[in-house]
C-alpha cells in the first residue's frame, strides 16, 4: 500500500513541529506501508519551511527504516490550499498512490492509530471515495469554559449531526478519485468541493453521502477552535462565501458535461482550454447571480442539521440555532460584499498556538 500526505502550511512556524511530531507518531510511519509526506509552505513570511524540514530531519535520524519514507518540504509563492492539493496529487505525489490524506498544519492526534483507522474505514466501504475522523476542539479539555468556548462547542454538536460529514482539517480520499479532477482556482473550501464530487460521483448522480462517505467514528484529532468573536464571525463568513462560489461551479460544470463525460472530465478540459475559467466564472456570477437563493439554502442546511439531533438535544441546541440564524443574516450581506470586492480577504491568518494542542 502507498499513502501520501499533503499539508498546506502558511506562517505556522510555531505550531508545525507539534503537528509533525504528532503525525510521525502515527502507527503507519512504523509499519510496512510506503509513506509520502509533502509539506508545501505557501506564501509564508516566516520560517515555516525551515522549521518543518528541521523536524523531518530529526525524525528520520531516529527512524529504523527510512527508505520507505519520502518526507519533503516545498515552498511556493502561490497562496491557497487548492494549489497545494492539486500539486500534491498531480505533481509531487507518486502516480500510483492508493490513498491521499490532506491535513492542516495545526492539528494533533489523541491516539497513534487515527490514520490507520481512517484507511480501514475507507477500505471497509468499497463505494466510498472519501472518509474522515472526528474533530475535537481544544476547548473541550478546558476545565473552565467561557461563553464563547461553550458556543463553539455547541456549534460543533449541531454541525456534526448530519450524515456523511467531512472535516477539512483532516480527510482521506482514494488515489484514483483525486487524480480524476483538479480543484478549481476560486474554490475556497477544498473539503466542501471534494465532498460534492464524491457524493454525486462527479455530478452524475444524486447526492448520496451515506454511500460515498465513510467515517472512522472511533478516531479523533485535536484542533484549536476559533473562540474569539471576530474569528467566529470570519469563519462563518468564509463558509457562506464558500457555498456561494461552490454552487456557481457545480451548476456551471453540470451544464458543460458532454456525452461520455463527468464533472472531473469537464474540469480537466476547461483548465486545458482556459486556465482562468474559474476566476472568470465567479466574476461573471457576482454580477448576475441571485445570491439570496444561496442564503435560503444556508438556512435550510442549518435547520436540517439541527433536525438530525435527538429530541433532547434539539431542545438544548435550539437557542444556539436561533443565534446562528440571526448571525447568518448579517454575515450573508458581508459575504456578498467580500466576494464582489476583495475575495482574497475571505481567508484570515488565524495561526494556532502550540500550547493549545500540546498534550
Amino acid at each position: 500500500m502507498r499513502i501520501c500526505f499533503g499539508m498546506a502550511a502558511r506562517n505556522e512556524q510555531e505550531i508545525i513541529p507539534t503537528t509533525l511530531r504528532s503525525l510521525f507518531a502515527q502507527s503507519v510511519f512504523s509499519s510496512d506501508i510506503d509513506v509520502e509526506f509533502i509539506c508545501v509552505a505557501n506564501n509564508c513570511t516566516d520560517r515555516t519551511a525551515q522549521v518543518a524540514q528541521e523536524t523531518i530531519d530529526a525524525f528520520l535520524e531516529k527512524t529504523e527504516n527510512p527508505s520507505r519514507l519520502r518526507l519533503e518540504v516545498f515552498e511556493t509563492e502561490t497562496p491557497g490550499k487548492n494549489n497545494v492539493i492539486n500539486h500534491t496529487v498531480h505533481n509531487f505525489g507518486h502516480p500510483e498512490t492508493d490513498y491521499f490524506f490532506f491535513i492542516d498544519a495545526d492539528i494533533s492526534f489523541i491516539t497513534t492509530d487515527v490514520i490507520q483507522s481512517m484507511i480501514d474505514a475507507l477500505e471497509a466501504k468499497p463505494d466510498a471515495f472519501i472518509a474522515s475522523d472526528r474533530p475535537v476542539k481544544h476547548v473541550a479539555f478546558k476545565k473552565r469554559q467561557n461563553l464563547f468556548d461553550r458556543i463553539s462547542m455547541r456549534t460543533s454538536y449541531i454541525n456534526q449531526n448530519a450524515p456523511g460529514q467531512i472535516f477539512g482539517q483532516l480527510y482521506i480520499a482514494r488515489g484514483d478519485f483525486m487524480r480524476h479532477f483538479l480543484l478549481p482556482h476560486e474554490i475556497i473550501q477544498d473539503d466542501g468541493f471534494v465532498k460534492k464530487m464524491a457524493v454525486t460521483n462527479f455530478l452524475t448522480e444524486p447526492d448520496d453521502p451515506e454511500r460515498r462517505v465513510a467515517s472512522a467514528h472511533a478516531a479523533y484529532h485535536l484542533f484549536e477552535a476559533y473562540t474569539r468573536p471576530y474569528d467566529i464571525y470570519a469563519t462563518q463568513r468564509r463558509q457562506i462565501s464558500g457555498y456561494m462560489i461552490h454552487e456557481w461551479h457545480w451548476t456551471f460544470l453540470k451544464s458543460q458535461i458532454q456525452k461520455g463525460e463527468d464533472a472531473g472530465d469537464v474540469i480537466m478540459r476547461l483548465t486545458k482550454e482556459n486556465p482562468h475559467w474559474s476566476t472568470e466564472l465567479v466574476d461573471r456570477k457576482v454580477k448576475e447571480s441571485d445570491t439570496k437563493r444561496h442564503y435560503r439554502i444556508v438556512i435550510r442546511t442549518r435547520i436540517s442539521r439541527w433536525k438530525h439531533s435527538t429530541t433532547t438535544k434539539k431542545l438544548t441546541q435550539l437557542p444556539l440555532l436561533l443565534f446562528q440564524l440571526a448571525l447568518d443574516s448579517v454575515v450573508y450581506q458581508d459575504a456578498r460584499r467580500v466576494i464582489q470586492k476583495n475575495r482574497s480577504s475571505i481567508w484570515r491568518d488565524t495561526s494556532s498556538s502550540a500550547e493549545s494542542l500540546a498534550s
